[in-house]
């Protein structure tokens, strides 16, 4: 049955005029305790408060977001309360960050895995004098998984009077994932400082990290699934699926 499955997968591959034609896919996304037994894909995406101007970029991609090794940046002052909207997109080698005209990009080397379903969203906000009051807010959204929208999920996180507040949600999908859409938001109080013009920088921060859920999608599809599959660009996953039905 499985090596059915690739086969109709290669006669899919040419046709372009049936892939036009469907439709994207629902998508459920189930919250998850923190998972010992997922696969990390090996990259993330981090937004910051940064600085304005270029002394300083609000976000990055690499094997571990912002931090040291990324690959890409984007430089994007931030409007107190603006909700900016994001993409990202994975094809099994390189995860791709969108936001406006500008795509930043990461392809890991030697991850254990390539299949993608299963993320983390996390916030952080760190009061810090002069840069971040109690009160200044990141949140992180997703609304939309390979191109349909769902029931938004977020992470939230809100300066305390002191020292930081962090949240960390975990999510599976029931589909492989090869992209997601969302919004990112920075908001402070009125009268209180603006954490990208007073260079907080990493004290404000979100982060959205790729994994392999491992255990949560283990049925190969029907016959009849296989064209909507390819719909969303799983080539070369054929291999995992044919593991799965030995």
């Amino acid at each position: 049955m499985a090596k059915l499955f690739l086969l109709s997968l290669s006669a899919l591959a040419g046709s372009s005029v049936l892939l036009a034609s469907l439709p994207a896919q629902a998508v459920t996304l189930t919250p998850a305790s923190d998972p010992t037994d997922w696969t990390d894909l090996g990259w993330a995406v981090e937004g910051r408060a940064g600085a304005t101007g270029f002394r300083d970029y609000e976000y990055a991609i690499g094997p571990d977001g912002a931090q040291a090794g990324n690959t890409g940046q984007i430089y994007r002052d931030w409007t107190n309360g603006e909700d900016v909207p994001w993409s990202l997109t994975w094809n099994g080698s390189t995860a791709a960050f969108t936001l406006g005209s500008q795509t930043i990009s990461y392809a890991p080397v030697g991850a254990a895995s390539n299949v993608f379903d299963g993320f983390y969203l996390l916030t952080r906000s760190l009061t810090r004098d002069a840069s971040v009051a109690p009160g200044t807010r990141m949140a992180l959204s997703v609304s939309s998984v390979n191109g349909a929208g769902i029931t938004p999920v977020s992470s939230v996180s809100t300066a305390p009077a002191a020292g930081q507040d962090l949240d960390q949600f975990f999510f599976r999908s029931d589909t492989p994932i090869s992209s997601l859409a969302g919004l990112a938001r920075l908001s402070w109080d009125l009268g209180a400082p603006n954490p990208n013009a007073n260079d907080a920088r990493g004290a404000v921060t979100f982060k959205l990290r790729g994994f392999d859920a491992i255990g949560d999608n283990q049925t190969v599809p029907e016959p009849g699934a296989i064209a909507a599959l390819a719909a969303l660009g799983l080539w070369g996953l054929g291999d995992r699926w044919r593991r799965r039905a030995q």
